[in-house]
């Protein structure tokens, strides 16, 4: 499991290396990052800088490139009930985005209201309110230490508040202010990244938004108070893996229902979603891969290849070409059976490839580096199971023993009957 932790500025994790003492130093999109081992989990340190814009450029920089399964956005607020002591712990249960409060008001029955409260990416809904995940959030308020609370916090680059929106800001229950975790859930949002923000509080402030200053050892007081939490936090690192394994587990199946996608049997799902209705047949010595019979000029599925599945050691008698749609990157190994030379091509969104075409008669298989991914093959001249031959791990270590660790990615059987012209 990946995990990144995100903080503002460095005061605010002065005591992290004591629970994560072999931290090494990275550099990911131009920005210094700390990375480490713990009990077989990754973890990712990272400042993002102060702002919603800053934290925004950070989170995107770091889901692109160390693709967290989920991040935690750890740092000092302002206390906005009257009951908050300086050090007492904040875990949010909605975070407010304040610098966009009242923009879908203004922009109804405007030029601007078709296009502009709609997202242009995932075409959702504009917000300003990100709820955080509440079985996350249970497990986390479970922590036992004096003062660890939970309330709705408000973000915004205004400092130390928008007092004009003192009132509206308490209405809507929030209980601290801060200035990053806004711009982190919305880039978050992007790649279905959950996040958790945990917040000390380092001042207050009166109703009218007015601050009562920050103390010299508050931020140390605050410092510490956060290592507490996370100290407890890694605890949790186990049960929160099986939470974020159910919530996967319920997308994909939402995804197979969605689709209408049926095992496939070379491993994962599939639907198919076209076929070509113009009819070709190969000539020269291709003719001899279809029988000298004709075939479809082409035919495409949708496929989705989950973890702990794969796409078996197989061989298609046409070219067939990968497209990544979804989810997380997928890895496609090639053997070309003249040469027995082994490819190995990664394709996804945080890749150089997209898409890739696998030639007629290569031995391949197929698998996700994640929880899933959502792919297209086109195949041409279009898919038969005669032109399809699934390889059986007792003849893919006869005929490939040097890549004997990767029989693993071969079944036991072959589950459909048919002819094909490849021998072994």
């Amino acid at each position: 499991m990946r995990i990144a932790i995100l903080a503002a500025f460095e005061d605010e994790l002065t005591d992290i290396h004591h629970i994560f003492p072999e931290l090494r130093e990275t550099i990911i999109g131009k920005r210094r990052c700390f990375v480490t081992k713990f009990n077989g989990h990754e973890i990712l340190i990272s400042l993002m800088g102060v702002g919603t814009i800053s934290a925004a450029s950070a989170t995107t920089a770091i889901c692109e490139r160390f693709e967290p399964d989920f991040i935690l956005v750890s740092g000092v607020a302002g206390g906005l009930d009257s009951q908050n002591k300086v050090g007492d712990l904040i875990l949010a249960k909605k975070i407010v985005d304040i610098d966009m409060l009242g923009f879908e008001e203004i922009c109804q029955g405007t030029p601007y209201e078709a296009n502009c409260l709609t997202d242009p990416h995932t075409l959702k809904k504009t917000t300003n309110e990100y709820e955080v995940n509440k079985l996350i959030l249970n497990m986390c308020v479970s922590i036992s230490l004096d003062g660890l609370l939970s309330g709705n916090i408000a973000s915004s680059n205004i400092f130390p508040a928008p007092l004009n929106l003192m009132n509206k800001i308490r209405d809507m229950g929030c209980t601290a202010i801060e200035m990053e975790s806004a711009g982190v859930f919305k880039a978050a949002s992007y790649y279905d990244t959950p996040v958790l923000t945990i917040r000390a509080i380092s001042n207050t402030l009166s109703k009218d938004g007015n601050d009562s200053g920050t103390t010299p050892d508050a931020i140390k007081l605050c410092s510490s108070r956060l290592r507490a939490f996370l100290t407890e936090f890694v605890k949790l690192i186990p049960t929160l893996e099986k939470t974020l394994g159910s919530q996967i587990h319920k997308k994909i199946d939402g995804i197979i229902k969605k689709y209408g996608l049926i095992e496939h049997p070379e491993g994962g799902w599939f639907c198919e979603k076209f076929r070509s209705k113009d009819i070709v047949r190969a000539q020269g010595i291709s003719s001899l891969r279809y029988f000298n019979q004709d075939r479809i000029a082409g035919s495409s599925i949708i496929y989705l290849l989950a973890e702990n599945n794969f796409s078996g050691w197989h061989t298609v008698q046409s070219d067939e070409t990968w497209n990544f749609h979804d989810g997380d990157a997928f890895v496609l190994r090639i053997i070309d059976p003249k040469t027995e030379k082994l490819e190995e091509i990664t394709i996804g969104s945080q890749t150089n490839n997209i898409q890739f075409t696998v030639k007629a008669g290569q031995v391949f298989c197929a698998e996700t580096t994640g929880c899933y991914s959502l792919v297209g093959c086109m195949v041409t001249p279009g898919f038969e199971y005669k032109d399809f031959k699934l390889i059986t791990k007792q003849e893919f270590q006869t005929k490939f023993p040097q890549f004997s660790k990767l029989t693993r990615l071969a079944r036991e059987k072959e589950t459909v009957e048919y002819n094909c012209t490849v021998s072994f």
